[in-house]
């Protein structure tokens, strides 16, 4: 994540002991990279991180070059040294090169302007870039038994609109689309968000009953 996303993960993550690999203000994409190298990555994932668009510029839904507080990560996701998996909502996240600028154009409000140029391996595209997450999670938890008790217990809604209200609350988030400190995400309330939740959930137990 880069600088200005640390007081909202951080506010996510109290009380779970994750370190955040962050980007300060005058760090370059190469160090990261080669920390990442170091750490052996072998997957990188981009959830509705903004990247840049034609012009170079990463925009948000709005049309708005919010350069100034975006540090351009999109060359952590043209690295050839790991698997690149990109999930987003409206055509300007990371992953979103991989779809032609004319889709994106044509169906979405300044979508000429605001188009991502980076592409990724694999793209998830979702109603809402939360509901993608979840649907990953779920498949993983499908395909690998391992993993799956503990990928169900992040497929809690509760435990999810825990964490919303935690950076909401105790951090500076704010709804994407509204702009206020609600605990909405994409204006949409909570409780859309847990039942979409609640479904991949059910998909997940009812694929392990059988």
């Amino acid at each position: 994540m880069d600088e200005p996303c640390r007081a909202t993960c951080a506010a996510a993550l109290q009380g779970i002991d994750i370190p955040m690999d962050v980007m300060p203000s005058d760090g370059t994409v190469e160090q990261a990279t080669a920390r990442w190298c170091g750490f052996g990555v072998t997957h990188a994932i981009a959830i509705e991180r903004c990247g840049r668009s034609a012009d170079g510029a990463p925009r948000n839904m709005r049309g708005e070059d919010i350069g100034a507080f975006t540090t351009p990560l999109d060359s952590l996701f043209l690295a050839p040294w790991w698997r690149k998996i990109a999930i987003g909502d409206g055509g300007n996240e990371i992953g979103m090169g991989s779809l032609p600028a004319s889709l994106i154009g044509a169906d979405i409000a300044h979508g000429a302007a605001i188009a991502c140029a980076t592409p990724a391996e694999h793209l998830i595209v979702a109603g809402v870039s939360n509901w993608g997450a979840y649907a990953l999670i779920g498949a993983l938890a499908v395909l690998r038994r391992d993993w799956r008790e503990t990928l169900l217990d992040s497929l809690d809604p509760t435990r999810d609109a825990a964490i919303l209200r935690a950076c909401v609350n105790d951090g500076p988030a704010v709804d994407g689309v509204t702009r206020q400190r609600t605990l909405t995400v994409d204006s949409l309330p909570t409780e859309v968000h847990q039942e979409k939740l609640q479904a991949i959930r059910s998909v997940v137990e009812a694929h392990a009953a059988t």
